[in-house]
């Protein structure tokens, strides 16, 4: 019996970091002292020192840490001459590409920083492979927004691209002239 509260006591101070170490012959004089006379408590105190052990050991399982890489792309557009529209770039050409990711995970956040300079609201417009999958919220000189995407984890790359779409109001009276920010993308490789 006194191997067991050894083996408990070691087992549980090594496993737990917060446990304090206590030393085996305290463990047995304990159980021979107090408990002594008590039958019932002297059989349950094993039972006890190993659903500890069990708690510890299962408290201490290893989770595999998730890595996250971030790209960030600066963007400036400038759509003067082109037809007159609230988006740039213009409906009739692609949108801009700014970066080909290969996800190990289909969640992908974006999140659109406004150039401080904007004298009017834009929203960002994402693409993933030439299909429209998400939009920020119209977002004001210096604002921040965030759109979460589904992009499938097969082991491609894939390429990602944007439009902005300007608001009326402030400078813009109906063209969006241009457009600029930050564009930081956030994933799982």
């Amino acid at each position: 019996m006194r191997r067991l509260y050894t083996d408990a006591a070691s087992t549980i101070s090594r496993r737990v970091p917060d446990v304090p170490r206590v030393h085996p012959a305290v463990l047995w004089a304990w159980y021979n002292g107090p408990m002594r006379g008590n039958r019932r408590l002297r059989g349950a105190v094993p039972l006890g020192v190993l659903v500890a052990i069990f708690a510890a050991g299962s408290a201490t399982a290893k989770t595999r840490t998730v890595r996250h890489k971030t790209i960030t792309t600066t963007m400036l557009a400038n759509c003067a001459g082109q037809p007159q529209s609230q988006v740039c770039p213009r409906i009739t050409s692609l949108p801009t590409p700014f970066a080909s990711i290969t996800v190990g995970r289909p969640s992908v956040k974006l999140t659109y920083a406004t150039s401080k300079q904007h004298c009017s609201q834009v929203s960002l417009i994402v693409y993933v492979d030439g299909k429209r999958v998400g939009r920020t919220g119209a977002l004001g000189p210096g604002g921040r927004g965030s759109v979460t995407i589904n992009v499938s984890a097969d082991g491609r790359a894939h390429a990602l691209a944007y439009r902005a779409e300007g608001f009326v109001g402030g400078c813009n009276a109906g063209q969006l002239i241009s457009v600029g920010g930050q564009i930081a993308v956030r994933y799982v490789p």
